[in-house]
């Protein structure tokens, strides 16, 4: 009889760092993470999450919680936060419960989104005649 004493290992053909554009939509789909359990039967199921600490608790992204699928979930703006730090879990269902974890970074690449602005509303130069 198998026990749950494995936690789940992230395939080693995972990604952790991105790029992205501040104008990708929401529900961009950015990766699939994929883990391996050594344990049999419902002991190998495996549930994905995201912890987020300090500046990003509340980062724009989301992880299904079976399909282990990281997308966006709200707009980016670079002006606002360059860059993101992430964790992944990975947790097997069973007691006693076994996980493994990863960093993720995030970088958001700046568009041209924003207007030009003019300091002034009046500008004025003498020239003279002859140049």
């Amino acid at each position: 009889r198998d026990v749950n004493d494995n936690a789940p290992v992230f395939d080693t053909t995972n990604e952790f760092m991105f790029r992205l554009d501040e104008n990708v939509p929401i529900n961009t789909l950015m990766t699939t993470f994929s883990t391996t359990d050594a344990d049999l039967d419902k002991h190998a199921a495996v549930q994905y999450s995201l912890t987020m600490s300090g500046s990003n608790v509340g980062a724009p992204f989301v992880v299904g919680k079976f399909t282990g699928e990281l997308r966006t979930s709200a707009s980016l703006d670079r002006e606002t936060t360059p860059f993101y730090t992430i964790t992944v879990v990975a947790s097997n269902t069973e007691d006693p419960t076994q996980e493994s974890s990863h960093a993720v970074i995030i970088f958001v690449d700046d568009v041209n989104d924003n207007d030009p602005e003019i300091e002034r509303s009046s500008y004025s130069a003498v020239i003279d005649e002859d140049t």
